[in-house]
């Protein structure tokens, strides 16, 4: 008798648990899949006015004690997006990872995606800037070209 009702008391818990998590959801919307660093930024930048050289003044602070590996990934993107590409001449197709360098000819002002949140990426960390690659997202070093993450599969045309 003490294990049907443990059982039930169980399995009463787990459904209310369940309950309180969908009409959660149901208020707040669904969960965000795009994990973050453990850095939080508060204040989102238009990257469109940077100019190269130039340090955002709000990330001062946020440079010195960056933790560049929470960034390093690979993966692919829980959503897609609408969003045309119009290929470099030269362009050619690759499966690019972090850690490689992008030609330069890719990653130009022209392909940066200043409206990144728009899309399920999170904030750049100062120095990196989000380019689009024909149907992925790269984070990109503006000045050296090295990929910090990528985001596959984030955009179909």
């Amino acid at each position: 008798m003490k294990n049907s009702v443990r059982t039930i008391t169980r399995a009463a818990i787990l459904s209310v648990a369940a309950a309180i998590a969908v009409s959660a959801w149901t208020i707040a919307g669904p969960p965000s899949f795009a994990a973050s660093p453990s850095t939080t930024y508060a204040k989102r930048y238009d990257w469109s006015t940077n100019q190269p050289g130039h340090q955002p003044p709000h990330l001062q602070s946020q440079k010195a004690d960056l933790d560049l590996q929470a960034f390093q990934w690979n993966r692919t993107s829980p959503r897609r997006y609408h969003q045309s590409y119009q290929r470099p001449h030269g362009w050619y197709p690759v499966h690019w990872v972090y850690c490689q360098v992008i030609p330069s000819l890719f990653w130009t002002q022209a392909y940066w995606l200043t409206g990144y949140n728009k899309y399920g990426l999170i904030d750049p960390p100062y120095g990196y800037v989000w380019v689009q690659n024909a149907n992925d997202a790269l984070l990109v070093n503006f000045r050296t070209g090295e990929i910090l993450s990528v985001e596959y599969n984030v955009f179909y045309a």
